[in-house]
């Protein structure tokens, strides 16, 4: 699957609000697993959210604090792992993010 990853920027615009604007930073084959659902309780409530387990091949340049889109969704990286240390290819988990920006719950 082709996947683009990158993050959101805020620029000011002209009337000096702030402006989101989503910066990619690569596009690249990935393979992709379905991990399955997370489930866990948060203020009294039991939550689920979908995890998705991308490789990619060595990148120095992703980050945790980026996203994964896949097609039309986005997905909130939640670690990154160098498969075996010898900078070949990264194991990506990450969840899904609703359209406004949002983690499902």
């Amino acid at each position: 699957h082709l996947v683009e990853i990158g993050y959101t920027e805020n620029d000011i615009n002209d009337n000096g609000y702030p402006e989101p604007k989503d910066i990619v930073v690569c596009k690249t084959w990935a393979s992709v697993v379905d991990a399955g659902n997370q489930h866990y309780r948060a203020a009294d409530v039991m939550n689920t959210e979908q995890v998705i387990n991308f490789t990619i091949r060595y990148r120095k340049d992703v980050s945790a604090e980026m996203r994964i889109r896949l097609d039309s969704t986005v997905y909130d990286i939640t670690s990154i792992l160098d498969k075996n240390n010898r900078h070949e290819a990264l194991e990506i988990l990450a969840r899904t993010v609703t359209p406004d920006g949002k983690c499902q719950n």
